[in-house]
């Protein structure tokens, strides 16, 4: 299969994924299928840092297509971007107010974890 045949097939899966599962059941399938059209290797054969996680820590996947490994989400007010740990829940990474190239905020980790309402 060609790389753009893969992106056809990614998209429209995730997109009918969307619509007809329920959200937390189509991230799960999204990351299945991103992982497959990367050629991942398997969890199971991946070697994890042994980490402990205290009683605030809200264990989220690493950064990345291919992650299998937790660490500690990034908390209200942190930063955050694309290469950075995920937000903790019912927050989202978004570019300080002002700033002019959202994009490159984000590949930075230049951007902020902020309440997913004051966004919308």
């Amino acid at each position: 299969m060609t790389s753009s045949n893969k992106y056809f097939v990614l998209i429209f899966a995730v997109t009918v994924s969307l619509s007809l599962l329920g959200q937390a059941s189509a991230v799960k399938l999204s990351q299945q299928l991103l992982r497959k059209l990367f050629d991942c290797p398997p969890c199971s054969s991946v070697q994890c840092p042994q980490m402990s996680f205290s009683y605030d820590c809200e264990p989220v996947l690493r950064a990345g297509v291919c992650a299998c490994c937790y660490q500690c989400a990034r908390r209200l007010g942190e930063r955050c971007g694309f290469h950075m740990a995920q937000c903790a829940k019912d927050l989202v990474c978004y570019p300080e107010p002002g700033t002019i190239d959202t994009y490159q905020a984000l590949q930075d980790g230049a951007a902020i974890c902020t309440p997913f309402d004051s966004v919308l």
